[in-house]
C-alpha cells in the first residue's frame, strides 16, 4: 500500500543480488526494499551493467514510499555504475588518530588525522625534522563500510578499514606495506591553524556568533556569514595584515579572492612560510 500518491524522484544507490535488489538512499545509509512494476526492470538493467553484480552502482528513480517503508518504483530515470553516494560522517568514525613512523632522521614521520562528526578532516604531518604540515578535507563512510578521506590538494582519495579504534588503510600503498593510525580520543576543534584562524574571525569585534558554535565552522563557511558586513570584511582584513604581517601589495593582490574560512586560513599559511 502506497503511504503517497505523489511521485517523487529517488537517488541512492542499488546493488543486486540472487535476482532481487537493495536499494540504499543517498545521504543517510539505510537500505531498502525495492517494489512496484519496474523492480525487476531495475535489476535487469543494473546486471547488463555492472562489472560484477553486486557491486553498487548509482540510480535515480521514480516511485514513492510504501507504508512499509519500502520502494515503489514506477521508473528507471538513470542507472551510473562508475557513479557512488558521498560518504557519510558517522559517529562511529569520528575522532583523533595517530601514527608514529620510526626511520631516520630525515625520513622518520608522524601522522595526525582529526575525523570531526560534521564531516571536517584535518591532517597534520611532520617528515624529519620539518615543520608540520596541515591539510583540510572531507571525510565519511560508504556503503561498502569504508572510511573514505579526500583532500583537496591530493589527487587521490584516502581509503581505509575502521577496525575497533584503529585505522587501516588500503591502497594507494605500495604492495605488502600497512599504515595504521590508532585512535588517541575525541578530535579536537582546537588544535592546528585553521582553529587558530576560526578564533581569529571570531573575536573580532563584529563577528557574529556561529548558531552551532565555533566547532560549527567549515572550511567551506563564508566569511560574510560571519562578518554579515563590508565593515566587518575591511576591519578582518586589516586585522589579518597587522597580525600576520601581511604587506598592503600582497593583501590588494590577494583579498578580493578571499571568501571563504579556508581561503584565509591558506592565506595565512602563504605568509608563513
Amino acid at each position: 500500500m502506497l503511504l503517497t500518491a505523489d511521485t517523487l524522484t529517488f537517488e541512492g544507490e542499488y546493488r543486486g543480488t540472487d535476482g532481487k535488489g537493495r536499494w540504499m538512499r543517498c545521504g543517510d545509509g539505510h537500505f531498502f526494499p525495492i517494489t512496484g512494476p519496474k523492480a525487476d526492470s531495475l535489476y535487469r538493467v543494473y546486471t547488463a551493467q555492472v562489472g560484477h553484480v553486486g557491486d553498487a552502482a548509482k540510480v535515480w528513480l521514480s516511485g514513492a514510499w510504501t507504508t512499509d517503508s519500502n520502494v515503489h518504483v514506477n521508473a528507471v530515470l538513470l542507472l551510473a555504475p562508475a557513479m557512488r553516494c558521498d560518504p557519510i560522517p558517522s559517529t562511529q568514525g569520528s575522532g583523533s588518530y595517530r601514527v608514529e613512523i620510526a626511520g631516520s632522521a630525515e625520513n622518520k614521520r608522524s601522522v595526525r588525522m582529526d575525523l570531526f562528526a560534521s564531516g571536517r578532516a584535518t591532517q597534520y604531518s611532520v617528515v624529519g625534522g620539518g615543520g608540520e604540515r596541515e591539510e583540510s578535507g572531507t571525510w565519511g563512510m560508504d556503503s561498502d563500510g569504508h572510511l573514505i578521506v579526500e583532500f583537496p590538494q591530493r589527487p587521490m582519495i584516502l581509503t581505509y578499514v575502521l577496525d575497533g579504534d584503529s585505522l587501516r588503510q588500503l591502497a594507494p600503498l605500495p604492495v605488502g606495506a600497512t599504515l595504521v593510525l590508532h585512535r588517541t580520543g575525541p578530535a579536537d576543534a582546537e588544535y592546528g591553524l585553521f582553529a587558530e584562524i576560526r578564533n581569529f574571525i571570531l573575536h573580532q569585534p563584529n563577528a557574529v556568533d556561529p548558531a552551532g558554535g565555533p566547532a560549527s565552522v567549515l572550511p567551506s563557511t563564508y566569511l560574510s556569514t560571519l562578518l554579515p558586513n563590508d565593515t566587518g570584511l575591511v576591519a578582518l582584513e586589516a586585522a589579518t595584515r597587522k597580525r600576520y604581517g601581511m604587506g598592503e601589495e600582497l593583501s590588494q593582490r590577494r583579498w578580493p579572492a578571499i571568501v571563504t574560512v579556508q581561503d584565509l586560513t591558506e592565506l595565512v599559511r602563504y605568509v608563513k612560510q
